[in-house]
């Protein structure tokens, strides 16, 4: 059984369950545990350590890890609030995307070479955490009870070795089922989503609750196919 399947059978019995792992290696798309976690009626939270990437609130080396944070809460419809995000003010996945475009980052996203804030990704060497020293904090935070609770390695530990080998995850369930009412819990969170969408908006933006484009993404996706970049889809040809 993996990891997610334990703790919700944990939570299934007991309420809460809790898996940690360690010695363990990059958990891919993250999402997809909170979304399981989700789909069998719990409220899902992991997250995982890395190696060091990113230096602490008013440092310039790279001392903390980029350690994802995932949190899913279940709805009926499937459409489940997904909250799935690096602790770098912007991902891995979408630096990469703004390398391979030239597109500037609205903010900096972190350091360049000669340590001057910098919003050109192709330029960015050390990404800063989210929300400054608050983003500092929780990166440390998570790798410390990840790998406290696993018995494993912290960021500090792994970043020894020279690669990213060992690292520590948690995985947290906690099933509603056995909390409260489910039409009660699904009313709750249906009057908050509404409510956070209604306000008087931005110019040029538009509200939205976590988990709900990725959401509108994957039944487009299942309905006409998943995009992907020409030059990967030559890649994958090329296999």
């Amino acid at each position: 059984m993996d990891s997610v399947g334990r703790a919700i059978e944990l939570a299934q019995q007991f309420t809460v369950g809790a898996v940690a792992l360690r010695n363990t290696s990059h958990w891919m798309r993250a999402g997809t545990y909170g979304l399981q976690a989700a789909d069998a009626g719990c409220i899902g939270i992991c997250w995982t350590n890395t190696t060091a990437l990113m230096p602490a609130y008013g440092g310039l080396d790279k001392r903390l890890g980029n350690n994802p944070l995932v949190m899913a809460i279940p709805r009926p419809d499937g459409d489940h609030v997904l909250l799935d995000m690096a602790i770098s003010q912007f991902s891995g996945g979408r630096t990469g995307t703004h390398k391979r475009s030239g597109e500037a980052f609205p903010v900096p996203g972190g350091y360049d070479a000669q340590w001057r804030l910098t919003t050109d990704a192709a330029a960015m060497e050390r990404p800063l955490p989210i929300g400054h020293w608050k983003g500092s904090g929780l990166a440390l935070c998570l790798d410390l009870v990840a790998a406290l609770l696993a018995a494993g390695k912290t960021t500090t530990q792994i970043a020894r070795q020279g690669n990213e080998d060992g690292v520590s995850q948690l995985y947290l369930a906690f099933d509603l089922r056995r909390v409260g009412d489910a039409g009660t819990i699904a009313a709750t969170v249906q009057d908050t989503l509404t409510e956070l969408v209604s306000g008087e908006m931005a110019a040029g933006e538009q509200v939205s609750w976590p988990g709900q484009r990725s959401a509108d993404k994957r039944r487009a996706a299942t309905r006409d196919g998943v995009p992907v970049e020409p030059r990967f889809w030559e890649q994958v040809l090329a296999l």
